[in-house]
């Protein structure tokens, strides 16, 4: 049997993700970023991130940011490891003058440099262009003669 209780509009009973304690937050963060697949990532329009969740609001911008240039740094290196790792193996297979030419193994390895190349730069573009739009949001301080005195003060109010 169900209630027919009216329940007042005025009284939200529903949880805003701003309601959770910012640790919660960041680790709702860190999962969502985790899970974004960059291989399927469109070029975003001028002035937005490749993350979507950074599009949405400025305080997931501000919360967020540091997060997702941070993981797209380490796959960025990562990649750059497997590609120069793909192209060193390329390399010693073709200098080891010991081994018989086998054509399907190189082109493997061609295969294995070019899909490796492409993930590299993929990141390494996607990295700098969220990296840009971040200095491009980023507010600048007033600043006059004072110079830094007036950057930490203005620091300390608005952050």
């Amino acid at each position: 049997m169900t209630s027919n209780i009216p329940i007042d509009p005025a009284v939200s009973t529903a949880l805003q993700i701003f309601d959770l304690p910012p640790e919660l937050r960041l680790e709702i963060y860190a999962h969502f970023i985790s899970s974004f697949d960059y291989t399927k990532a469109t070029h975003p329009s001028e002035g937005s991130y490749y993350l979507p969740l950074l599009n949405t609001c400025q305080t997931f911008r501000n919360e967020a940011l540091r997060l997702w240039l941070t993981h797209l740094r380490n796959l960025r290196d990562e990649a750059e490891v497997i590609y120069e790792t793909a192209d060193v193996v390329a390399a010693q297979y073709l200098a080891d003058t010991a081994n018989t030419f086998d054509m399907e193994v190189y082109l493997k390895l061609q295969n294995a440099i070019f899909t490796t190349q492409a993930q590299f730069y993929s990141l390494r573009n996607m990295f700098r262009a969220d990296s840009g739009t971040a200095l491009d949001h980023a507010v600048e301080a007033p600043h006059t003669a004072d110079g830094i005195v007036e950057l930490l003060e203005w620091l300390e109010v608005n952050t």
